[in-house]
């Protein structure tokens, strides 16, 4: 008899695929789902193993954590700009073109093989590592620069995973877009879903789409481009880029989102987007923590471009 009291639980809160329930509650691919599944997942106390298996509302779905051997993780030499560290947490200012954590098509390219390599995540045993994302408790997309925080211990990415939850991790951006903004200050409030395995983007779906909320405010503009400060109230996938596209101000270069013409030579560089500012509390001494990265050479690039000897106030 199978021994539950190692289960953990979940309540289906609509209805779909049971690998797809899985990959989006707790935060992890498609495939690693289909592990779980094939393990065994109770669905009502019924055994099941079948990655399509139809959920409704309300079942109760039992399955156990999968775990990860850290053997399997590859270390690769990649450069970490720091802008804090202790015997915690880590807070990088991530370049472009570098993926957050491994998945398909990025096996040793990524953040976390960095933290291997350079011995930043030394605390974390096999049992920790879940989805090959040892101390990442948030993500910023490939061509998206700047503040990653990450956990050097399970005490501190605990921790910090509940405070990204509970919406206590400030993060804030700039960007700029096509169009002169009408506004001074705006907030977006969109219905969103996760890109799916076949699609690159993120979308609005009123049925289906999780609450996002983003501030906005329009600190430069002239009648091509603004450049505009984003906070986020909420964390989904491609928030600020498909918010900012789906009220016709895509972000400028955006390799998904945008359909205008990119800036010469800048176009394979990604979306012009910044993480450049993190408040939050110290996970474990409290301590009020403010943090910032300065802009990369493609950002002040453009800036330039868009904005010829226009003089801009910014926040640091």
């Amino acid at each position: 008899m199978e021994n539950k009291s190692e289960y953990l639980t979940l309540i289906c809160d609509q209805e779909q695929r049971l690998d797809v329930f899985l990959a989006s509650k707790l935060s992890i691919s498609r495939n690693l789902a289909s592990k779980i599944v094939d393990e065994g997942v109770f669905v009502n106390d019924k055994f099941v193993t079948k990655q399509g298996y139809k959920l409704v509302i309300n079942d109760v779905i039992k399955y156990k954590q999968l775990i990860l051997d850290s053997k399997d993780l590859k270390s690769t030499n990649i450069p970490l700009n720091i802008i804090y560290e202790d015997d915690d947490i880590l807070v990088i200012n991530k370049q472009r073109n570098v993926v957050v954590h491994p998945s398909s098509g990025h096996n040793d390219d990524t953040i976390v093989n960095a933290l291997l390599f350079n011995n930043k995540l030394t605390n974390f045993e096999s049992e920790d590592i879940v989805d090959n994302r040892p101390g990442i408790v948030h993500r910023i997309d490939k061509d998206t620069s700047g503040l990653l925080l990450i956990a050097k211990t399970k005490q501190s990415m605990e921790i910090l995973q509940q405070m990204i939850k509970d919406h206590k991790v400030e993060r804030e951006y700039y960007c700029i877009v096509y169009g002169k903004c009408k506004y001074k200050k705006f907030t977006t409030k969109l219905p969103l879903c996760k890109p799916s395995n076949s699609e690159q983007k993120a979308y609005v779906d009123v049925k289906k789409g999780k609450e996002s909320i983003t501030h906005f405010e329009n600190v430069h503009c002239n009648e091509n481009y603004s450049l505009l400060h984003c906070s986020l109230e909420t964390g989904r996938t491609h928030q600020i880029r498909v918010s900012l596209f789906y009220y016709d101000m895509p972000i400028l270069n955006d390799p998904i989102y945008n359909t205008r013409k990119n800036i010469q030579n800048a176009d394979k560089r990604g979306q012009v987007l910044h993480a450049y500012k993190l408040i939050f509390n110290h996970p474990i001494t409290g301590e009020k923590m403010i943090l910032h990265a300065p802009f990369d050479e493609y950002f002040k690039q453009c800036l330039d471009e868009c904005f010829p000897q226009e003089e801009i106030q910014l926040d640091f």
